[in-house]
Protein backbone atom coordinates (compact mmCIF):
# COMPACT_ATOMS: atom_id res chain seq x y z
CA UNK A 1 0.00 0.00 0.00
CA UNK A 2 2.93 2.07 0.61
CA UNK A 3 4.17 1.66 -2.42
CA UNK A 4 1.51 2.34 -4.56
CA UNK A 5 0.93 5.59 -2.78
CA UNK A 6 4.47 6.76 -3.12
CA UNK A 7 3.84 5.33 -6.72
CA UNK A 8 1.58 8.24 -7.14
CA UNK A 9 3.29 10.82 -5.50
CA UNK A 10 6.24 10.35 -7.55
CA UNK A 11 4.40 9.90 -10.79
CA UNK A 12 5.88 13.30 -11.58
CA UNK A 13 9.56 11.98 -11.67
CA UNK A 14 8.48 9.37 -13.84
CA UNK A 15 8.47 10.76 -17.49
CA UNK A 16 11.13 9.27 -19.09
CA UNK A 17 10.27 5.68 -20.13
CA UNK A 18 12.45 3.23 -17.31
CA UNK A 19 15.64 1.39 -18.31
CA UNK A 20 15.57 -1.91 -18.06
CA UNK A 21 17.98 -4.04 -15.53
CA UNK A 22 20.02 -6.29 -18.31
CA UNK A 23 21.84 -9.62 -18.18
CA UNK A 24 25.08 -9.36 -16.25
CA UNK A 25 27.49 -10.81 -13.70
CA UNK A 26 27.22 -9.18 -10.61
CA UNK A 27 29.46 -9.25 -7.54
CA UNK A 28 27.83 -8.46 -4.17
CA UNK A 29 28.55 -7.62 -0.15
CA UNK A 30 25.95 -9.61 2.27
CA UNK A 31 24.74 -12.24 4.56
CA UNK A 32 22.52 -15.28 4.94
CA UNK A 33 20.74 -15.44 8.18
CA UNK A 34 19.38 -19.33 9.57
CA UNK A 35 15.73 -19.76 9.87
CA UNK A 36 15.79 -23.12 10.32
CA UNK A 37 13.78 -25.14 12.72
CA UNK A 38 13.39 -28.99 13.36
CA UNK A 39 9.82 -30.53 14.33
CA UNK A 40 8.18 -34.10 14.51
CA UNK A 41 4.69 -35.19 12.97
CA UNK A 42 2.94 -33.61 15.46
CA UNK A 43 4.45 -30.27 14.66
CA UNK A 44 6.88 -30.32 17.67
CA UNK A 45 9.60 -27.87 17.46
CA UNK A 46 12.26 -29.24 19.43
CA UNK A 47 15.31 -26.79 17.97
CA UNK A 48 15.32 -23.48 16.42
CA UNK A 49 17.24 -21.01 14.99
CA UNK A 50 13.87 -18.58 14.31
CA UNK A 51 13.43 -18.41 17.75
CA UNK A 52 16.77 -16.22 18.62
CA UNK A 53 15.75 -14.10 15.56
CA UNK A 54 12.84 -12.44 17.54
CA UNK A 55 14.89 -12.81 20.68
CA UNK A 56 16.79 -9.36 20.53
CA UNK A 57 18.69 -9.68 23.92
CA UNK A 58 19.27 -12.99 23.45
CA UNK A 59 20.95 -13.16 20.36
CA UNK A 60 21.88 -17.29 20.80
CA UNK A 61 23.88 -18.25 17.60
CA UNK A 62 22.17 -15.07 16.25
CA UNK A 63 25.15 -15.29 13.19
CA UNK A 64 25.41 -14.00 10.11
CA UNK A 65 26.97 -15.99 7.31
CA UNK A 66 28.83 -14.45 4.19
CA UNK A 67 26.56 -15.10 0.68
CA UNK A 68 28.59 -16.18 -1.99
CA UNK A 69 29.96 -12.93 -3.77
CA UNK A 70 29.44 -13.68 -7.58
CA UNK A 71 25.74 -14.06 -9.01
CA UNK A 72 24.64 -13.75 -12.44
CA UNK A 73 21.40 -11.63 -13.45
CA UNK A 74 19.00 -12.15 -16.10
CA UNK A 75 17.74 -9.56 -18.67
CA UNK A 76 14.35 -7.47 -17.00
CA UNK A 77 10.90 -7.84 -18.70
CA UNK A 78 9.36 -4.13 -17.89
CA UNK A 79 5.00 -4.84 -17.72
CA UNK A 80 4.71 -0.84 -17.61
CA UNK A 81 7.29 1.62 -16.13
CA UNK A 82 6.60 0.65 -12.72
CA UNK A 83 6.55 -3.12 -12.74
CA UNK A 84 8.98 -5.47 -13.63
CA UNK A 85 9.75 -9.61 -14.48
CA UNK A 86 13.01 -11.62 -14.66
CA UNK A 87 13.65 -15.06 -14.33
CA UNK A 88 16.72 -15.82 -11.20
CA UNK A 89 19.21 -17.74 -10.69
CA UNK A 90 20.34 -18.73 -7.13
CA UNK A 91 23.41 -20.23 -5.26
CA UNK A 92 23.51 -20.48 -1.79
CA UNK A 93 25.74 -22.53 0.89
CA UNK A 94 25.47 -22.44 4.43
CA UNK A 95 26.67 -24.97 7.80
CA UNK A 96 25.39 -24.33 10.81
CA UNK A 97 26.13 -26.26 14.16
CA UNK A 98 24.74 -26.00 17.99
CA UNK A 99 21.27 -24.46 17.11
CA UNK A 100 19.78 -23.62 20.42
CA UNK A 101 17.14 -25.99 22.07
CA UNK A 102 13.18 -24.17 22.11
CA UNK A 103 13.02 -23.22 25.63
CA UNK A 104 9.63 -23.69 28.23
CA UNK A 105 8.43 -21.27 30.78
CA UNK A 106 11.35 -18.74 29.83
CA UNK A 107 13.05 -16.95 27.11
CA UNK A 108 16.81 -16.43 26.28
CA UNK A 109 16.47 -12.64 27.18
CA UNK A 110 15.22 -13.88 30.36
CA UNK A 111 18.31 -16.01 30.98
CA UNK A 112 20.83 -13.44 29.85
CA UNK A 113 19.44 -10.75 32.27
CA UNK A 114 18.92 -13.49 35.10
CA UNK A 115 22.62 -14.01 34.77
CA UNK A 116 23.61 -10.01 34.42
CA UNK A 117 25.16 -8.16 37.34
CA UNK A 118 26.64 -4.62 37.08
CA UNK A 119 26.44 -4.87 33.51
CA UNK A 120 28.36 -7.89 32.91
CA UNK A 121 26.47 -11.19 31.80
CA UNK A 122 28.17 -14.28 33.05
CA UNK A 123 28.09 -17.37 30.76
CA UNK A 124 25.25 -19.75 32.09
CA UNK A 125 23.94 -23.27 31.15
CA UNK A 126 20.03 -24.16 29.94
CA UNK A 127 18.32 -26.77 32.61
CA UNK A 128 16.67 -29.81 31.32
CA UNK A 129 12.68 -28.18 32.45
CA UNK A 130 13.40 -24.94 30.67
CA UNK A 131 13.50 -27.21 27.23
CA UNK A 132 11.60 -30.02 25.86
CA UNK A 133 13.93 -32.60 26.37
CA UNK A 134 11.67 -34.82 28.33
CA UNK A 135 9.08 -33.79 25.45
CA UNK A 136 11.12 -35.68 23.50
CA UNK A 137 12.23 -38.71 25.45
CA UNK A 138 8.51 -39.63 26.21
CA UNK A 139 7.21 -39.37 22.95
CA UNK A 140 10.27 -41.34 21.90
CA UNK A 141 11.54 -43.88 24.02
CA UNK A 142 14.00 -45.09 22.08
CA UNK A 143 16.52 -42.10 22.98
CA UNK A 144 15.25 -42.31 26.87
CA UNK A 145 17.56 -44.20 28.99
CA UNK A 146 20.95 -42.06 26.61
CA UNK A 147 18.90 -39.19 27.97
CA UNK A 148 18.24 -39.71 31.45
CA UNK A 149 21.97 -40.87 31.93
CA UNK A 150 22.98 -37.46 31.01
CA UNK A 151 23.60 -34.78 34.25
CA UNK A 152 21.44 -31.71 32.11
CA UNK A 153 20.45 -33.31 28.70
CA UNK A 154 19.60 -30.38 26.21
CA UNK A 155 18.72 -31.06 22.06
CA UNK A 156 20.52 -29.29 19.63
CA UNK A 157 20.99 -29.84 15.95
CA UNK A 158 23.85 -29.14 13.61
CA UNK A 159 23.04 -29.19 10.00
CA UNK A 160 24.32 -28.06 6.54
CA UNK A 161 22.72 -27.46 3.02
CA UNK A 162 23.66 -26.39 -0.74
CA UNK A 163 21.10 -25.30 -2.90
CA UNK A 164 20.64 -24.16 -6.62
CA UNK A 165 17.36 -22.60 -7.19
CA UNK A 166 15.95 -21.05 -10.93
CA UNK A 167 13.08 -19.46 -10.78
CA UNK A 168 10.62 -16.44 -12.01
CA UNK A 169 10.50 -12.63 -9.63
CA UNK A 170 8.01 -10.30 -10.29
CA UNK A 171 8.40 -6.54 -8.60
CA UNK A 172 7.02 -3.29 -8.14
CA UNK A 173 8.90 -0.04 -7.66
CA UNK A 174 8.81 3.83 -7.88
CA UNK A 175 10.98 4.83 -11.07
CA UNK A 176 12.40 8.42 -10.66
CA UNK A 177 13.44 9.37 -14.21
CA UNK A 178 15.16 6.84 -16.35
CA UNK A 179 17.92 5.19 -14.24
CA UNK A 180 16.44 5.45 -10.53
CA UNK A 181 14.48 3.56 -8.44
CA UNK A 182 13.45 3.03 -5.06
CA UNK A 183 11.21 1.25 -2.51
CA UNK A 184 11.03 -2.34 -4.44
CA UNK A 185 8.98 -5.76 -3.17
CA UNK A 186 8.45 -8.26 -5.05
CA UNK A 187 7.39 -11.47 -4.90
CA UNK A 188 8.70 -15.13 -6.25
CA UNK A 189 8.73 -18.78 -7.15
CA UNK A 190 11.22 -21.21 -8.21
CA UNK A 191 12.35 -24.71 -8.78
CA UNK A 192 15.10 -25.38 -6.04
CA UNK A 193 17.75 -28.61 -5.84
CA UNK A 194 19.25 -28.97 -2.46
CA UNK A 195 21.60 -31.32 -0.91
CA UNK A 196 21.63 -31.35 3.02
CA UNK A 197 22.49 -33.84 5.60
CA UNK A 198 21.14 -32.73 9.45
CA UNK A 199 22.52 -34.34 12.99
CA UNK A 200 19.98 -34.36 15.69
CA UNK A 201 22.48 -34.23 18.96
CA UNK A 202 21.89 -34.37 22.91
CA UNK A 203 23.96 -31.44 24.75
CA UNK A 204 25.39 -31.97 28.55
CA UNK A 205 24.84 -29.18 29.12
CA UNK A 206 24.27 -26.90 26.37
CA UNK A 207 25.82 -23.64 27.52
CA UNK A 208 25.74 -19.87 26.37
CA UNK A 209 28.60 -16.94 26.47
CA UNK A 210 28.25 -14.26 28.22
CA UNK A 211 29.99 -12.23 25.86
CA UNK A 212 28.73 -11.07 23.17
CA UNK A 213 30.79 -11.56 19.61
CA UNK A 214 30.98 -9.86 16.72
CA UNK A 215 30.26 -10.88 12.76
CA UNK A 216 29.58 -8.96 9.97
CA UNK A 217 28.65 -5.95 11.53
CA UNK A 218 25.87 -7.40 14.12
CA UNK A 219 26.39 -9.12 17.68
CA UNK A 220 25.90 -12.21 18.82
CA UNK A 221 25.57 -14.34 22.09
CA UNK A 222 27.32 -18.06 21.02
CA UNK A 223 25.61 -21.18 22.25
CA UNK A 224 27.77 -24.02 22.70
CA UNK A 225 26.54 -27.69 22.55
CA UNK A 226 29.20 -29.23 25.22
CA UNK A 227 29.69 -33.31 25.58
CA UNK A 228 28.07 -33.48 22.38
CA UNK A 229 26.13 -36.86 21.47
CA UNK A 230 24.76 -37.56 18.16
CA UNK A 231 21.24 -39.29 18.64
CA UNK A 232 20.20 -39.46 15.16
CA UNK A 233 20.52 -37.74 11.43
CA UNK A 234 19.48 -37.84 8.03
CA UNK A 235 20.06 -36.90 4.31
CA UNK A 236 17.97 -35.03 2.30
CA UNK A 237 18.30 -34.52 -1.51
CA UNK A 238 16.14 -33.86 -4.42
CA UNK A 239 13.77 -30.87 -5.94
CA UNK A 240 11.53 -28.70 -4.05
CA UNK A 241 9.29 -25.64 -4.69
CA UNK A 242 10.70 -22.17 -3.24
CA UNK A 243 8.71 -19.40 -2.25
CA UNK A 244 10.12 -16.08 -1.41
CA UNK A 245 9.26 -12.27 -0.36
CA UNK A 246 11.58 -9.60 -1.51
CA UNK A 247 12.33 -5.24 -0.66
CA UNK A 248 14.88 -3.62 -2.52
CA UNK A 249 15.60 -0.08 -0.92
CA UNK A 250 17.59 1.82 -4.18
CA UNK A 251 18.92 1.06 -7.23
CA UNK A 252 20.92 2.80 -10.08
CA UNK A 253 20.41 1.29 -13.44
CA UNK A 254 22.93 2.30 -16.17
CA UNK A 255 24.10 1.30 -19.69
CA UNK A 256 27.29 -0.62 -18.44
CA UNK A 257 27.24 -0.49 -14.36
CA UNK A 258 24.21 -1.32 -11.95
CA UNK A 259 23.65 -0.22 -8.61
CA UNK A 260 21.90 -1.91 -5.70
CA UNK A 261 21.86 -0.53 -1.98
CA UNK A 262 20.06 -3.07 0.57
CA UNK A 263 18.26 -5.83 -1.02
CA UNK A 264 16.79 -8.75 1.23
CA UNK A 265 14.63 -11.27 1.02
CA UNK A 266 13.21 -14.36 2.98
CA UNK A 267 12.44 -18.17 1.95
CA UNK A 268 11.80 -21.67 2.70
CA UNK A 269 12.14 -24.94 1.50
CA UNK A 270 10.75 -28.10 2.48
CA UNK A 271 11.92 -31.63 1.39
CA UNK A 272 11.51 -35.09 3.05
CA UNK A 273 14.82 -36.92 4.06
CA UNK A 274 15.52 -39.98 2.70
CA UNK A 275 15.83 -41.92 6.33
CA UNK A 276 13.50 -42.41 8.62
CA UNK A 277 13.52 -40.39 11.82
CA UNK A 278 11.48 -39.14 14.23
CA UNK A 279 12.20 -35.05 13.90
CA UNK A 280 12.93 -33.72 10.42
CA UNK A 281 14.49 -30.18 9.41
CA UNK A 282 12.37 -27.28 8.25
CA UNK A 283 15.19 -24.99 6.42
CA UNK A 284 14.15 -21.50 5.74
CA UNK A 285 16.74 -18.51 5.46
CA UNK A 286 16.65 -14.66 4.69
CA UNK A 287 19.43 -12.72 3.29
CA UNK A 288 20.19 -9.00 2.66
CA UNK A 289 22.69 -7.65 0.41
CA UNK A 290 23.89 -4.31 1.39
CA UNK A 291 25.67 -3.56 -1.49
CA UNK A 292 25.49 -5.01 -4.94
CA UNK A 293 27.07 -4.19 -8.47
CA UNK A 294 26.31 -5.59 -12.30
CA UNK A 295 28.41 -5.36 -14.86
CA UNK A 296 26.02 -5.78 -17.84
CA UNK A 297 26.99 -7.91 -20.65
Amino acid sequence: MLTMLLLMIFSGYSYAETKPRKMGIGFRFGYTGDATYLEDDDSEIYVNSVSTFSDENGKVNQIRYPRFPLFIQFDETLINNWVNTSLYIKFEQIEVKDVPPVLVGTSYSELVSENTFNGVTKDFSIKKNQTKTDIFSNKFPNYKSKIEAASEPSLSSDYSNTTISIGKRWGVFIPIKEKHRILQPSLAIGLSYMEANFYFNMCDPYVVEGNLRNALYSEYRKGICTNKSFLFGGHASGFAIEGSFGYGLYSFIGETIELNIFDAATYAIYINPTSDVPVVPIFGFGYVDIVSMVYHY
